[in-house]
């Protein structure tokens, strides 16, 4: 499976949160730009990697060993956002969908 260039990897910033969080730190989250699930225990920000020219990584040779471990092969414990190429391959509770609020892509 090769890669679609859509960059959703390359343009978000995902995290697992705890599975509760409070009001003060969710809003914490919020001020500093991120979109916070809570239900699917997600934050979410929309940060556009520096490299990423055209959907292509202009530092493909010397990118960082994150980037590089991010294939088909290697989705154990990875969000997939919604209409990656990868997608086919993730269990479903491994796919994200992106709320319309902070959609780019």
């Amino acid at each position: 499976m090769e890669c679609s260039q859509c960059g959703r990897c390359c343009k978000y910033i995902v995290f697992q949160i705890p599975s509760s969080i409070d009001k003060d730190l969710k809003e914490y989250y919020e001020v500093r730009g991120f979109v916070v699930l809570p239900a699917q225990h997600i934050l979410l920000q929309y940060n556009p990697c520096p490299y990423l020219k055209d959907n292509k990584c202009s530092i493909h040779d010397k990118k960082p060993e994150l980037c590089r471990r991010l294939d088909a092969k290697h989705l154990d414990g990875v969000l997939i956002l919604k209409g990656c190429a990868y997608e086919k391959y993730a269990h479903p509770y491994q796919i994200l969908e992106l709320p319309e609020s902070i959609r780019k892509v």
